[in-house]
Parts: structure tokens; C-alpha cells; sequence
């Protein structure tokens, strides 16, 4: 494997350990909806298909379109204030 692929899955895991946390703040989802969404996610990986984790919690029908949406404003902001 690549380096520098392993480094930027890395990132990829945290992003999406991140986004998950601000939809738990949100009271979106739960801690365990998280962890079933990421083993979810790392199953289709394995399978050739990568799916970001917003859409693997509406695949799983945990948050919709428009909540994720307001996720990821709330994400850019929190990155902002770093």
C-alpha cells in the first residue's frame, strides 16, 4: 500500500469519527448508530464501494438529506473556530 494513502484514509476515518460526533451533539444519532454507520461504511470499503458517512446514516435511514446539509454547515463552522 501507499503511504501516502494510508495517511489520507486516516484522515478520511477522523473526518468522518468528527462528523459523527457534531450528529451526536445534534442529538441526530446515537453513539451506537455511529458505530453501526462506520462498520457499515468499512464493510462497503472492503467491497469496493466508498461511501462517506452522511450518506451511509441515510442509507441506514438515521438522518435525511437535509439534516446531514445542516451537519456539514455546523462541521465547517466548529473548523472555523479552531
Amino acid at each position: 500500500m501507499n503511504i501516502e494513502f494510508d495517511e489520507n484514509e486516516e484522515e478520511t476515518r477522523k473526518t468522518n469519527q468528527r462528523i459523527g460526533e457534531v450528529m451526536i451533539d445534534m442529538k441526530l444519532i446515537t453513539q451506537k448508530d455511529l458505530e453501526d454507520a462506520l462498520i457499515e461504511q468499512e464493510i462497503n470499503r472492503r467491497n469496493g464501494d466508498d461511501i462517506m458517512i452522511g450518506y451511509q446514516l441515510i442509507e441506514m435511514g438515521k438522518v435525511t438529506n437535509m439534516e446531514l446539509m445542516e451537519v456539514y454547515r455546523d462541521y465547517k463552522r466548529r473548523l472555523k473556530k479552531r
